[in-house]
């Protein structure tokens, strides 16, 4: 009974305050762009960077498809007898499924706790002898997660939005994210943590993260930051090649004008076209970047890689070296055609 009489206060406190339904990342994005730390949401879904992005990615559908230990595994594979054309409807259909696998994580601000007080109504202090604090949840079929309503009752009166933490709780209840835990996960623990990044175990981590957290939520932030920094400082861009994770990952460094790396392992892998993209992911974040007077035209790969070298990279040497190497093995390469030819 006493729960009826406070489900009917609650839906009269919230229609006498206009309570309204808003959606918290845009409400958070827009506060942010305000403040001095930097949005990179619109950013990061812009047409332009997500073209550059995908491509950057690199598709080899054996890795895409490739089954991973900690997944479920595949049952007896069938073979069959196909036509020229029922191969060819076959591969189209695995680069469709490929490009689903491959849809990158959202990049997003942190969130920051400003629970909204939607009433103080004193009256109702004391209203429940164990000072418990009860909390109404929008159970609506369809809904987001983000956008659901869910408000509690504090043992003062105080009717208030949940927290980000209580929202996520209160939505695993209801609304069960498969494969997430309620508590941290002992691989995010430091001494798991550091033992798989040392076994560069960063797809597993990565993989895991997304599952157990939004991806504002501040640790989520801070464990594929801290993977994308030690990838970069190992040049092990091949392990997240073909996966979901290159694209926030090339961002990262974009974003953070430390793609020397990334251009310099293009180089030494002759994958020219890449390192030209990087270094335009940078023009876009950054437009202030002295190397964006040089234009990519199609055609000058070497000319737009050395302006960058030469005006915005901090490994100055390094580059130019692998530039200089990348000529000679490339002129070699033509006098050796030439002699063959002829």
């Amino acid at each position: 009974m006493i729960g009826m009489r406070l489900l009917r206060h609650a839906l009269r406190t919230e229609a006498r305050n206009h309570l309204k339904v808003v959606r918290h990342f845009s409400k958070d994005s827009d506060a942010m762009n305000s403040g001095v730390e930097r949005d990179p949401s619109q950013t990061f879904i812009s047409p332009e960077v997500q073209s550059l992005l995908k491509e950057l990615t690199a598709v080899n559908l054996g890795k895409v498809f490739e089954i991973k230990r900690y997944q479920e595994k595949l049952g007896t594979p069938k073979y069959k007898f196909m036509t020229d054309e029922e191969v060819e409807i076959a591969r189209n259909k695995a680069v469709q499924q490929s490009a689903e696998k491959l849809q990158m994580p959202p990049v997003l601000l942190a969130r920051k706790e400003n629970p909204e007080v939607l009433a103080r109504d004193p009256i109702l202090k004391g209203y429940d002898p164990d000072n418990s604090t009860y909390v109404f949840t929008d159970i609506t079929f369809g809904k987001s997660d983000h956008d659901r309503l869910i408000v509690k009752r504090e043992p003062d009166g105080t009717l208030s939005k949940v927290t980000w933490e209580e929202r996520d709780n209160i939505n695993q209840v209801y609304f069960p994210f498969p494969g997430r835990k309620w508590t941290l996960p002992k691989m995010f623990e430091p001494e798991y943590f550091d033992d798989l990044m040392k076994r560069e175990e960063y797809v597993f981590i990565l993989d895991r993260a997304c599952v157990q957290f939004e991806p504002n939520h501040p640790k989520y932030i801070e464990i594929t930051q801290k993977t994308y920094e030690t990838i970069n400082e190992k040049k092990s861009f091949d392990k997240l090649r073909s996966t979901r994770h290159f694209g926030p990952l090339a961002f990262h460094l974009a974003w953070n004008k430390q793609i020397d790396n990334l251009v310099l392992e293009c180089l030494q892998k002759e994958r020219i076209d890449d390192a030209v993209r990087a270094i335009q992911l940078l023009h876009i974040i950054h437009q202030d970047s002295k190397s964006i007077n040089v234009q990519f035209d199609g055609n000058n790969h070497m000319e737009f890689i050395k302006n960058y070298t030469n005006t915005d990279s901090l490994k100055q040497g390094a580059l130019s070296l692998a530039i200089e190497t990348f000529e000679q093995t490339a002129l070699q390469r033509q006098e050796l055609l030439s002699v063959h030819n002829s």
